[in-house]
C-alpha cells in the first residue's frame, strides 16, 4: 500500500537495484519496475522500495500511465510470457485502467452508464 510519507525531492542513483526506473521530475514518487518478477515498486530516498499493485502505480503517477502500460505489457509479452504473473499483471492493468477512466469521466461530468 502506498504510504503517506512526507518526502523531500531526491533522485535515484546508480545503486538502485532495478533496471527500469520512472524518475519523477518533481523529485518524489519515483517508480521502478522489477523485470525479474513483473512488479512495480515505489522508491524512497533511504533505499527502501515498497511493492505496488500496478493500479497504485498508475494512481501515484497518472501522467506516466503510458510508460507504466508499456513496461508492464512488454514484460508480459517478453520475459513474463506464459507465467501466472503475466496473466495477473494483465488483469491488474485492465481493472486499474478501467477504474481510472471511469474516475476521470465522472470528474468530467460524464453520467454513469
Amino acid at each position: 500500500m502506498v504510504t503517506n510519507r512526507v518526502e523531500r525531492p531526491w533522485a535515484p542513483g546508480p545503486n538502485v537495484p532495478f533496471d527500469y526506473i520512472l524518475a519523477s521530475p518533481a523529485g518524489v514518487n519515483h517508480l521502478a519496475f522489477d523485470h525479474r518478477n513483473g512488479t512495480w515498486h515505489r522508491l524512497y530516498e533511504n533505499s527502501s522500495a515498497e511493492p505496488l499493485h500496478v493500479g497504485q502505480a498508475i494512481l501515484l503517477r497518472p501522467s506516466d500511465v503510458d510508460s507504466i502500460l508499456t513496461f508492464s505489457l512488454s514484460w508480459c509479452l517478453g520475459a513474463g510470457h506464459g507465467t501466472p504473473r503475466s496473466e495477473e499483471l494483465v488483469d491488474e492493468l485492465a481493472k486499474s485502467v478501467g477504474v481510472l477512466v471511469r474516475h476521470l469521466a465522472e470528474r468530467a461530468g460524464v453520467p454513469k452508464a
